[in-house]
């Protein structure tokens, strides 16, 4: 587990930095059920899907509105499949928080002027049904 001042510092890092923290990252599951066989591959995608869109972020300095409200919903959803299998380490969940941070730190961009509106009242929706705060 990382303590704050090494979150504080990965935030503030620059994204080849990140990227290759994602390469050493681990899913931190020990069994080898069914079901944690389809979390590994469900983490592993998760994983995939980060570094490609980190890769585009290094070079257009900006994110898509949908794109930060899908990685919120990630969070939310991967900590629900960690306590639902009782999985205690949560070192991918954690460094997901820290890529949040360093996200939200970037200039939001929508596809359509428009669709910024909607995404944020999606974020809005998201926060009011119950989940908790990052």
């Amino acid at each position: 587990m990382q303590s704050r001042g090494q979150v504080a510092s990965l935030a503030d890092a620059e994204w080849d930095v990140i990227l290759r923290g994602m390469e050493t990252l681990h899913d931190d599951i020990k069994e080898n059920g069914h079901k944690t066989k389809k979390l590994k591959v469900k983490l592993g995608i998760i994983k995939i899907i980060m570094e490609g869109k980190i890769r585009e972020l290094k070079e257009k300095n900006s994110i898509e509105a949908s794109f930060f409200i899908a990685t919120f919903k990630t969070i939310k959803n991967t900590e629900k499949d960690f306590d639902k299998h009782g999985i205690n380490e949560r070192e991918f969940i954690q460094f997901l928080k820290v890529l949040m941070n360093k996200l939200g730190k970037q200039r939001l961009l929508a596809k359509k002027p428009l669709d910024m509106i909607g995404e944020f009242g999606k974020m809005k929706g998201v926060v009011e049904n119950g989940y908790k705060a990052l």
